[in-house]
């Protein structure tokens, strides 16, 4: 597989589970984590159950990945 001419990898993979009541994750960027490693990449989501408000959907902000990356502190964006 190819994308932009380029050789496609798969980097990392990552389960996310959240029982009920759990907690969420705070703001950050993915791109913190891999920046030391990867010039591009990108995130996906495949949810296994329906995502909802209620049960702490991911929040994506559109476009925002354009501006590069924001200050943070360990991955976490500051306010």
């Amino acid at each position: 597989s190819t994308a932009e001419r380029e050789p496609v990898v798969l980097f990392k993979d990552k389960l996310n589970y959240k029982g009920p009541g759990g907690g969420g994750f705070l703001a950050h960027q993915d791109a913190t984590a891999y920046a030391d490693l990867v010039t591009r990449h990108v995130s996906a989501l495949v949810a296994i159950d329906r995502s909802t408000a209620e049960n702490g959907a991911l929040m994506i902000a559109p476009g925002r990945h354009a501006e590069g990356i924001f200050p943070h502190d360990d991955g976490v964006l500051r306010e």
